[in-house]
């Protein structure tokens, strides 16, 4: 029986254009082409109104946003959807691998990008070649070389990369680049990163990225007026679409450096969105300004939040991992995580940032 204006036709072509648009970074465009939520399905209706490619675009444009409940959400809707698709399966991998380093779990990430470089080898045969395009390794690959960094191990993104040539993508490049900049390898980024900003078809996060590399590049060189410069043209390209992946994962440093610079967070309050529930600051104090600053930094996982209300008490790690059930080690790599989040050096440090951005 059809369904009165239902056409799967129709649907599934605006499901491939609404992926594009996403993967070029233009998420409302995304949003707009993927169509309302059609809820559950009632009678003859079809239990999948939306194609499975506009479930991963919405799900793409959530983890962009850092909306992670709306990440979630269509990452369920995909697995109910028919995924046979080898594209379709990789593009999911890499939103999979997004949320898993939001929530502070890089080896969930990590596996995940395995596997799905493995399925899209197994897939490849001698007579479908073009059904598996060869970006989709780069794209994995450099998905893969951005957690590496992002846990501490810019040496092994560097080596994962190693047999990717110059036109792997500009996602390959952007990754090498950051790696040798985390390296601390001495290695000028700027060129690289002028080149990537000359593509005209350029994602936006890839642009994003690419300029805050630049920030990063020129805080360690200490040239804070370019950085602050490379910053806020960051924000700028970044705040129509609401895109706050790239800021979120920016290095500690730089993160903090854009905290300490109120006049960005005031003309960048949208970057609070990400985070609805966050509590109110006591009254009297810069509502605005804190709330924007806490944006920028990257989201602590339930347990790294238990961990860190445990140093406010003045805990020892012993004593913590007593508290919570777990190992020594465990402590260790939560405390890890909480300072580099919070862009701290040290624990106490890490504690007064918190009290000041309301965390704790």
């Amino acid at each position: 029986m059809a369904v009165p204006g239902y056409d799967p036709a129709r649907s599934g072509c605006d499901g491939l254009f609404s992926l594009a648009e996403a993967l070029r970074g233009r998420l409302g465009r995304a949003v707009e082409l993927a169509g309302p939520d059609p809820g559950p399905p009632t009678g003859p209706e079809p239990a999948d109104r939306r194609s499975a490619a506009a479930e991963i675009a919405l799900a793409w444009v959530a983890t962009q946003t850092s909306d992670s409940a709306q990440a979630r959400r269509r990452i369920a809707a995909v697995a109910a959807a028919d995924q046979e698709d080898p594209m379709f399966a990789a593009l999911l991998a890499v939103v999979r691998a997004r949320m898993h380093r939001a929530e502070g779990d890089p080896a969930a990430a990590l596996a995940g990008l395995e596997a799905a470089l493995a399925m899209l080898k197994a897939a490849r045969g001698p007579t479908d070649g073009d059904r598996v395009p060869s970006w989709l390794d780069s794209r994995l690959a450099a998905e893969a070389a951005a957690t590496w960094t992002g846990t501490g191990r810019p040496d092994l993104a560097t080596r994962s990369l190693a047999g990717l040539g110059p036109a792997a993508g500009p996602e390959v490049a952007l990754e090498v680049a950051r790696a040798q900049l985390a390296g601390g390898e001495g290695v000028p980024v700027d060129g690289s990163v002028t080149d990537l900003l000359r593509h005209v078809d350029l994602p936006l996060d890839v642009r994003i990225d690419a300029l805050l590399l630049r920030a990063a590049d020129a805080l360690e060189r200490g040239d804070t007026a370019a950085a602050k410069a490379a910053a806020n043209r960051a924000l700028r390209t970044a705040a129509p679409e609401r895109l706050r992946r790239p800021i979120l994962e920016a290095p500690p440093r730089l993160r903090g450096f854009l905290r300490h610079h109120e006049d960005l967070a005031a003309r960048h309050t949208w970057l609070d969105e990400a985070e609805p529930t966050r509590s109110l600051p006591p009254q009297g104090a810069p509502v605005v300004q804190e709330a924007a600053r806490s944006a920028l930094i990257e989201p602590l996982t339930e347990k790294e939040h238990e961990v860190l209300v445990h140093l406010a008490e003045l805990l020892a790690t012993d004593e913590i991992a007593r508290q919570m059930y777990v190992s020594v080690n465990t402590v260790r790599t939560h405390v890890r995580a909480i300072l580099r989040k919070l862009a701290a050096s040290r624990r106490n440090e890490a504690i007064r940032r918190a009290r000041e951005l309301h965390i704790i």
